[in-house]
């Protein structure tokens, strides 16, 4: 493997990594602090990216407990399998409602978790090729 790839892949860990670290602690405090209310997905559309690739983007709206209508995009993903007009349970804080996620333990435990775990095996396996170590995956 050339050093490239290996520094390629280690950076991939790397924001693999903070990504879901950081996924997971909004998740902990969404789910700790958070209030849950019903909404929709308003509108769903493609964008291209800053990589040059396209990627969903979920415009969701919800009515807060103080009932503010919330229209915000959710963040982008490569694979969304909600349909505009679905309805959705949305987790907000109640002192920034802007700040939501869909409620469910995929979206705030498992990806993150799954993030982690794959951006740890990255950098492990990327630094473990460049010393020539005989690990085995």
């Amino acid at each position: 493997m050339e050093l490239e790839t290996e520094v390629i892949l280690f950076l991939i860990g790397i924001a693999l990594t903070f990504y879901g670290v950081n996924k997971y602690f909004k998740g902990k405090s969404l789910l700790s602090k958070g209030i849950i209310a019903k909404g929709v997905v308003f509108k769903k559309e493609r964008e291209l990216n800053m990589s040059g690739e396209y990627e969903t983007v979920e415009t969701i709206r919800f009515l807060t407990k103080k009932d503010e209508w919330i229209t915000e995009k959710l963040n982008p993903s490569l694979l969304s399998l909600r349909n505009e007009g679905d309805k959705i349970e949305v987790i907000y804080k109640p002192e920034d409602p802007r700040e939501f996620d869909i409620n469910s333990s995929i979206s705030l435990v498992l990806i993150p978790l799954a993030s982690i775990a794959i951006g740890l095996t990255l950098i492990l396996f990327s630094v473990s090729k460049y010393f020539n170590l005989n690990i085995h995956f």
